[in-house]
């Protein structure tokens, strides 16, 4: 009866079902992933491998710190706008003109940030496509917050299977370019899902940035841009400090394990966007909604987490004998960090959803400064000190949790 009760909550209880379809998505593009990074280790060194990494982990930076927090905001109100393809367009052209600039300074910087890609800027026709993957993987993904924020994540799963599939058959095609050849495969794979994606989109996209709507967004998405610049940032500038600090190969080692073990992340963070685009369509049952979110997030993470505990090693194997040997034990402790992310994750959601915009700056910064400074102050450890810094991170921003719930007499 109980199991009954559940899948029946699961059908009708719209939570659930946006949540599910988001799980489903990242279920999906983690397994091609998985798929594409097999093919990937098999075609290509582990140096390729690493300085492929450090490049997408560049890439998505830079598409994160474009996007200034507008895909979030595009999650909190495009359900209510009564100008939905003006505040669309008007988001994407305006992070697409960040991103050109962000793109281009990186280029011109690049003996700075990362002298390991250093041939960005010797090969012209290297450093032009970049800025064009930049771009587009910016549109790529603030259209996924669009779906996400219509509560149309059908959508999502259409548009990342669209791009998976693309870019294992680019992965073959383009080996001949080596590291490059692995980055083009995803970066020129997102544009052309974002092309595609557009027929399934009625709302038309122009080429404008209207100034009322930008400035009504701006606080809620600037608030937003920094603390999601603080959550995200360390899983991409992690990858670059190994590489200028280690080597590109344990830099491959670090990235495959992250890879395998964003499979379990995508729980708490589908739940908690699904929680976020429907706290904000209907606040009243916000509380019966977290607990639901924790409930579900939890029935899905522990058995995963033992999963990965138990087979982890041999999932590793899949990359190759040195994958397994060298980043098995960094795979256990990143697969128990999402159980520590979920309790950050709904609350962060819980706070944009009563615009308490400081407190989600705050602790996410607090899991930002705790992982790099712990991740780098260990990193004479290699990956075992980097997996020590993550799981500090998460834990750091748990007991702020607990402190404001708390104080707050569990009141959130």
């Amino acid at each position: 009866m109980p199991i009954k009760n559940t899948f029946e909550e699961l059908a009708n209880y719209s939570l659930y079902k946006n949540a599910v379809w988001l799980i489903v998505n990242s279920v999906v593009i983690s397994g091609f992933g998985f798929l594409f990074w097999t093919v990937v280790a098999r075609l290509y060194s582990t140096t390729q491998v690493g300085l492929a990494s450090t490049l997408i982990s560049s890439l998505e930076l830079i598409s994160m710190l474009s996007l200034m927090g507008f895909n979030i905001s595009l999650v909190r109100y495009i359900s209510k706008s009564d100008e939905k393809s003006d505040m669309i367009s008007s988001c994407l052209m305006l992070s697409g003109v960040i991103a050109l600039i962000i793109s281009l300074v990186y280029i011109l910087l690049i003996d700075f940030f990362s002298p390991s890609l250093a041939f960005l800027k010797d090969v012209r026709i290297y450093s032009v496509l970049f800025v064009i993957f930049v771009v587009s993987y910016v549109f790529f993904t603030h259209i996924e917050s669009v779906f996400i924020g219509l509560r149309k994540s059908k959508l999502v799963l259409i548009k990342n299977t669209i791009f998976s599939v693309f870019k294992i058959v680019f992965s073959f095609l383009l080996v001949f370019l080596g590291a490059y050849g692995i980055f083009s495969s995803m970066a020129l794979s997102a544009l052309i899902a974002f092309i595609l994606i557009l027929f399934f989109l009625k709302i038309k996209i122009r080429l404008i940035i209207k100034k009322q709507i930008i400035i009504k967004m701006l606080s809620f998405s600037l608030s937003n841009y920094i603390a999601n610049s603080f959550r995200y940032a360390p899983a991409f500038i992690l990858p670059i400090i190994i590489t200028n600090t280690i080597n590109p190969e344990t830099t491959a080692y670090f990235y495959i394990a992250m890879m395998i073990s964003n499979i379990l992340f995508i729980v708490p963070v589908s739940i908690s966007n699904s929680l976020l685009a429907e706290g904000s369509h209907d606040i009243n049952n916000l509380k019966e909604n977290v607990k639901k979110s924790l409930k579900f997030s939890y029935m899905v993470l522990i058995p995963g987490f033992i999963f990965v505990l138990i087979f982890g090693s041999y999932l590793l194997m899949f990359f190759g004998q040195s994958y397994s040997e060298n980043a098995s034990l960094l795979l256990k402790m990143l697969s128990f960090s999402p159980i520590l992310f979920t309790v950050n994750a709904v609350y962060i959601s819980v706070m944009n959803i009563r615009h308490m915009i400081k407190k989600v700056v705050f602790v996410n910064f607090l899991i930002f400064l705790g992982t790099l400074f712990i991740s780098y102050e260990m990193i004479s450890f290699g990956l075992v000190g980097i997996g020590i810094g993550w799981l500090s991170g998460q834990f750091i921003g748990n007991i702020f949790v607990l402190l404001d719930i708390i104080k707050s007499k569990g009141v959130l």
